[in-house]
């Protein structure tokens, strides 16, 4: 009976792993999804920055709270990256090996 809970529990533990192995590759792709119009934004403004007159001053005070806001939301991917990569390292333990029992 032990051998069993044993095969069950590692079961459940790679079903987990799994699970979370699947929302990993999930949260992988949205960041990219979402960090590839930031960085066009980001070449936009910069593109602004070098080319609009600089006698007004709005123009350019404008330009560096989007610079600033972009790089706000790309920190918080970066983070989050960061964050899921130390919680996939903390647990990723690989589970027991359980001897198998074949009978014929």
């Amino acid at each position: 009976m032990i051998l069993f809970e044993l095969l069950i529990k590692t079961r459940d533990q790679l079903i987990q792993k799994d699970k979370m192995a699947a929302l990993g590759r999930l949260a992988s792709g949205i960041a990219h999804e979402i960090r590839n119009p930031l960085e066009i934004i980001y070449m936009g403004m910069d593109y602004l920055e070098n080319n609009l007159p600089d006698d007004d001053p709005h123009i350019h005070e404008s330009i560096e709270k989007i610079f600033n806001a972009v790089g706000r939301a790309d920190n918080i991917i970066k983070k989050r990256f960061i964050i899921s990569r130390q919680f996939s390292i903390q647990n990723h333990s690989t589970p027991p090996v359980v001897p198998c029992l074949i009978t014929y």
